[in-house]
């Protein structure tokens, strides 16, 4: 589908990690990354080759995942936390260990996850380069736009706990921090300005924190690479007297915000399948009948789903295109191949199907049929 009104989310300037409390299971086995779903032409890239992304892959430790426009791909943990890869991001699995810690980085674009929660003992991380947030068993998405220079950890659910994170440190062993004080400090500033984000709110650093987080991390890393004292420099003494002047809100941004309806609803299709499907495929990846299965399932479940948003939507007795846009803030123009413009808006997208809301009733279409997507007037 040629869409118009492309949300382009760039390269990240901000780093999230977010520490999910998951699993019951106390031991440290290989976890699992299963791909349930893919939307489009998602890509991975193993040991330096890439290819395309197919439902009933594992997904493992080192693994890129790249998606563009029109492209998201829905991953599953054996635990069964559910994360969705959205278009125009790029993700590395940084660990995959059962019982202790996962790990994503998110080196551009979004994702939406939701965690289970069990232990205390496994977490589950996201990783972006100057923040750390630490998710207890919750829905939350995480954006970065490079066009504001601004990266946000929204919550749907749950509480997460959100801290500046100084990547530069990561190049350092427990022993070297805490025989430097310059770098003890450093990493005292990770958790001394931290803040609690329930659902419904909204976290991010202050632009000029982020900018200076991201600036000394680079001249840290630069210095140590040219076999300099990477604390020495003005920098990072700039920003450590900065933060010890400020409180953790003038650090950590947090606000309310409201949960779409969009939101909600894509929560609502963030699909997780049964676990012995996704232990099966952990142990035999791509085996074609357990592959199919895993989809026949997922599709199963979406159809309900679909048909559930269809039911609301055609409820809500809208017979105007001025009703249509009151009620989902917008005003569409769908392209389709035959020729045909229809006026409405989108309630719902779950895969390849989308769910339109018009003045003479709700409409199902697949992207394949959609030309082009516009805001109408």
């Amino acid at each position: 589908m040629k869409q118009k009104k492309v949300w382009l989310i760039g390269a990240a300037v901000l780093a999230l990690t977010f520490v999910v409390n998951c699993s019951e299971k106390k031991s440290a086995a290989t976890n699992a990354l299963i791909v349930v779903f893919v939307s489009g032409e998602p890509k991975v890239v193993k040991a330096g080759a890439e290819s395309p992304l197919k439902v009933g892959m594992v997904v493992s430790v080192n693994d890129i995942i790249k998606t563009e426009a029109n492209t998201f791909v829905d991953l599953q943990t054996k635990g069964g936390s559910a994360i969705r890869v959205k278009e125009f991001t790029t993700i590395t699995v940084s660990k995959l260990a059962e019982g202790a810690e996962t790990s994503l980085k998110l080196e551009q674009g979004g994702l939406l996850a939701s965690v289970k929660r069990s232990s205390a003992k496994e977490e589950f991380k996201v990783i972006t380069p100057t923040a750390i947030a630490g998710v207890r068993g919750t829905t939350f998405s995480v954006n970065v736009d490079p066009f504001e220079n601004k990266s946000t950890v929204k919550v749907i659910d749950g509480k997460v706990a959100m801290a500046p994170r100084v990547a530069a440190l990561e190049g350092y062993t427990a022993e070297e921090i805490k025989a430097d004080p310059t770098l003890s400090k450093l990493a005292e500033i990770e958790t001394s300005k931290e803040i609690i984000l329930e659902e419904r709110t909204e976290g991010s650093l202050d632009p000029k924190v982020e900018k200076q987080v991201a600036d000394v991390s680079a001249a840290m890393i630069e210095a140590k690479a040219d076999n300099k004292d990477a604390t020495k420099g003005i920098e990072v003494k700039a920003m450590i007297a900065s933060f010890d002047k400020n409180e953790a809100t003038d650090v950590m941004k947090k606000e309310e915000s409201e949960v779409t309806q969009a939101e909600m609803i894509e929560k609502s299709t963030l699909i997780t399948v049964d676990a012995d499907s996704i232990e099966e495929l952990a142990s035999n990846p791509q085996d074609a009948e357990v592959t199919e299965k895993l989809r026949q399932e997922r599709d199963s479940r979406q159809e309900q789903i679909l048909k559930q948003i269809e039911d609301e939507a055609s409820k809500k007795g809208i017979s105007s295109e001025k009703e249509i846009k009151q009620q989902y803030a917008k005003l569409e123009a769908l392209t389709l191949n035959s020729g045909e413009v229809v006026r409405g808006a989108v309630v719902a997208q779950a895969g390849d199907v989308l769910i339109f809301h018009t003045a003479n009733g709700v409409r199902r279409f697949k992207k394949s049929e959609v030309v082009s997507q516009d805001f109408a007037q």
